[in-house]
């Protein structure tokens, strides 16, 4: 399955973003997190990330979380900072129709200093009827993604400034990507 580009990626479903301030050039976040299967490393609730195609514009690789739910993701933007910007957009999905959409972005915060921002439009709920996807969304969705975020971005944050690959669960537990037992 191929998705288009979607630019900026619509959706019925809000918006979610968290960042880190990672004391690193932008150049060695960039280099990380472009790195063919990246996530076995720094994300804190993976247990693979096997590599179709990375890096570049048709870059496509698989999620294993610890849970067992496996997602695909394919690259709908690449900017390797020949346009100025550096980071990626994402479509993420693990059957056709449920499509969510991610946006990765480093930006410059000084000669020693970047800002990892990962922000994602999740497809959780979005055939729902309005109302009842709001208040999903709302009491559900959001703070369930917002931690899920916020974990990543501090695992990358964590690579990039120790060298060291992130622990399982280093950051807390999560219900819908940790393995089920504690």
């Amino acid at each position: 399955m191929t998705v288009p580009a979607l630019a900026p990626p619509r959706s019925r479903c809000l918006p979610v973003t968290a960042h880190a301030r990672i004391r690193a050039p932008r150049d060695r976040v960039w280099a990380t997190i472009a790195a063919p299967g990246n996530l076995e490393a720094a994300h804190p609730y993976v247990k693979a990330n096997p590599v179709e195609r990375w890096p570049g514009p048709d870059a496509r690789d698989r999620i294993v979380y610890d849970s067992g739910l496996q997602l695909i993701r394919e690259a709908t933007a690449w900017h390797d900072g020949s346009d100025g910007e550096y980071g990626y957009d994402l479509a993420v999905w693990n059957r056709p129709g449920a499509v969510s959409r991610a946006r990765w972005r480093v930006t410059e915060e000084g000669p020693a200093a970047s800002r990892l921002t990962i922000t994602i439009w999740p497809y959780l709920l979005a055939s729902w009827p309005a109302g009842v996807r709001q208040l999903g969304q709302a009491l559900a969705v959001r703070p369930a993604m917002r931690w899920y975020l916020r974990s990543v971005v501090l695992g990358f944050r964590h690579v990039v400034e120790t060298g060291e690959p992130v622990q399982r669960n280093q950051f807390g537990w999560h219900p819908m990507f940790s393995a089920r037992t504690r």
